[in-house]
């Protein structure tokens, strides 16, 4: 007796389906590994290593009647300060710790500098983070150690599943120059 799916010379045109399942398999076996390997990058991807929050801040210093902010930006005046907020969405289903910094495109204003008795003396820009009086971009090249003390360059928040709200605040000296502005990018990274 011939198996039934054969072709034989009576029935030439039968149609063997052996060959093609022997086809599927390694198909079907690779396509899974594909899939397993993409999703792990994914997920490791995104947990390691440092991430940038998306697009750049512009905040200029100027005379009182400056008109025209830039979108996700602020006119700051002398002596004046800007509040501002950090969003960040943790999708992980229990607490995180995230290092956020930020680099700043003129880095020497934020230099905050030492005197003999490792008293700081805050510069032109100060920055604080929820909570955190200064604050200075990872780009300074100003002191950061003084005897004990240090200013730190991070902070490491814990996030919470879901959206996490960040407050912030640049605070400018009085004698800021009028023109003065600056670009901040932020980033963050698992701590």
């Amino acid at each position: 007796m011939e198996k039934q799916d054969t072709p034989t010379p009576e029935n030439p045109e039968k149609r063997t389906t052996s060959k093609l399942r022997i086809y599927l398999l390694p198909i079907a076996l690779v396509a899974i590994a594909l899939a397993t390997a993409f999703n792990s990058y994914a997920i490791f991807a995104v947990t390691s290593g440092v991430s940038q929050f998306p697009g750049a801040s512009l905040f200029s210093i100027a005379a009182q009647y400056q008109y025209g902010a830039v979108p996700n930006g602020a006119i700051i005046l002398p002596g004046d300060n800007v509040n501002f907020t950090l969003t960040v969405t943790n999708n992980a289903q229990h607490v995180t710790n995230l290092a956020i910094f930020f680099n700043a495109t003129d880095p020497n204003d934020w230099n905050v500098a030492f005197d003999q008795t490792c008293t700081l003396i805050k510069g032109t820009l100060t920055m604080a983070l929820d909570g955190t009086t200064i604050l200075l971009p990872i780009n300074n090249s100003g002191p950061t150690i003084c005897g004990g003390l240090s200013i730190p360059t991070q902070v490491v928040l814990p996030m919470s599943h879901g959206t996490n709200k960040i407050l912030g605040n640049i605070a400018v000296s009085p004698g800021a120059s009028i023109g003065l502005s600056f670009t901040i990018q932020w980033f963050g990274q698992p701590a």
